[in-house]
């Protein structure tokens, strides 16, 4: 539920199977939105923005007055029901936007809609390796932050999940860029979002998640050198001076970034408030 200036709107969606033609990449949806002035003052819908994201990446923006022909003015304590629908190409997707408002006394202010998701029950298939590793968090946030259904599929290894994802048996997994690229660069296998703040360099084209309305999904993978409990502090600070002093050399700058990674060496202290961090941000998912 999003609310700004008092206004909340709420979401439930449909799959419907009896409009769907799925052999011809024609997936419906219904969505059903309430709008609900919590406020004081009265306001008016003078217009909608959609963005209808399909798992391809391909958006669709929508504009237009009012909704379903209608520009509703909501008194304080008042509500607005309409329900609509959209197709996509593909069985998920998400779709985020916003209402643009005239509030009594002629303020105009935007009411954001939070994304959202369209998805065919059931329908996906989720690879993961090793419980508590980085691709089964980072499938287990993703389902958190989108709420789709997914089946999953646990495998051995890296490599039996690669299998699955090229044979047909599992419909997506994540990886680490650096293990992904080989396939993603031969066309084996397309890459769909990155779940870092940015677009990385090797995958121009690849949106983020955040550019695909999924918000708070990044995740990093990282690597770090740890000592045992109780070693003396000035071991850890020439073990700390030595390995930055390496991870900053141009050598292995270059073969860290051919792998598809960026080399950002952290001292002692950074690295022990990092790793707090990752902790407090993974319990969540756990």
């Amino acid at each position: 539920m999003t609310s700004t200036h008092n206004i909340t709107v709420d979401v439930v969606t449909a799959y419907m199977p009896e409009q769907s033609e799925p052999e011809d990449r024609r997936f419906v949806f219904s969505y059903t939105i309430t709008i609900r002035n919590e406020g004081a003052v009265a306001a008016k819908l003078m217009r909608r923005h959609w963005l209808i994201t399909d798992a391809d990446g391909h958006i669709q923006e929508v504009r237009g007055d009012g909704v379903v022909g209608e520009q509703p003015l909501l008194k304080p304590g008042q509500g607005f029901r309409y329900s609509s629908g959209a197709v996509l190409e593909t069985p998920v997707g998400t779709m985020h936007g916003s209402y643009q408002m005239v509030a009594d006394g002629g303020a105009e202010f935007e009411a954001p809609i939070a994304p959202f998701r369209l998805a065919k029950p059931g329908v996906l298939n989720i690879g993961t390796i090793a419980s508590g590793s980085t691709q089964n968090l980072s499938g287990e946030l993703f389902k958190l932050r989108t709420g789709i259904d997914m089946v999953h599929i646990a495998y051995k290894g890296w490599a039996d999940c690669v299998t699955g994802l090229l044979g047909g048996q599992i419909d997506l997994m994540f990886d680490n860029i650096s293990t992904a690229m080989p396939n993603v660069a031969s066309g084996k296998t397309r890459a769909f979002a990155v779940m870092a703040p940015a677009r990385h360099r090797l995958l121009p084209s690849v949106p983020t998640f955040d550019e695909l309305g999924i918000r708070s999904a990044e995740v990093i993978s990282w690597f770090g050198i740890m000592v045992p409990a109780g070693t003396p502090q000035p071991i850890i600070d020439t073990l700390g001076r030595i390995i930055r002093t390496n991870a900053e050399t141009a050598d292995f700058q270059d073969k860290v970034a051919k792998l598809g990674m960026d080399a950002a060496a952290m001292g002692p202290a950074e690295s022990q408030k990092f790793w707090i961090g990752e902790v407090d941000k993974w319990e969540g998912v756990v």
